[in-house]
């Protein structure tokens, strides 16, 4: 499932929320201590989720990043595997789009293809906001 979306941010910009984001996952799930360069040379770690009212343990791999242009993330749970690439082109000053795709290993419907295209792009206004208020706070 693919979705495009203009954002009024700088590559860096999301790159950087991209990056800081697994890397506060990445530490609240493994307790570890985690830095940039870390995740630069990929990095890989296991966490718990709950799905299907059960408790799963999942990997996260956090594929090695290009600085700026994208980020690929694959977590794999016991029966099911979703990988999300976020390819990031920017296009003028101060606006990127952002190119998301989330596979499943799990075939989806069109209504699923068409929900997760209208959350996808609620997530992606909601980092925006997010880039903004960080801009404002500097």
């Amino acid at each position: 499932m693919k979705t495009d979306y203009r954002m009024k941010a700088s590559a860096q910009e999301i790159y950087d929320t991209l990056l800081d984001s697994a890397i506060a996952e990445a530490r609240f799930s493994g307790g570890k201590e985690i830095t940039r360069t870390d995740l630069v040379n990929g990095y890989k770690y296991h966490r718990k989720v709950r799905k299907g009212g059960r408790d799963q343990d999942v990997v996260v791999h956090i594929r090695k990043p290009v600085e700026n242009r994208n980020v690929h993330i694959m977590t794999a749970y016991p029966l099911e595997s979703y990988e999300m690439d976020s390819q990031l082109e920017e296009i003028d000053g101060g606006h990127t789009m952002v190119h998301y795709e989330q596979i499943n290993s799990l075939n989806k419907d069109r209504k699923t293809s068409l929900i997760f295209k209208w959350s996808m792009k609620k997530r992606l206004k909601q980092m925006e906001k997010y880039i903004a208020r960080a801009r404002k706070g500097q």
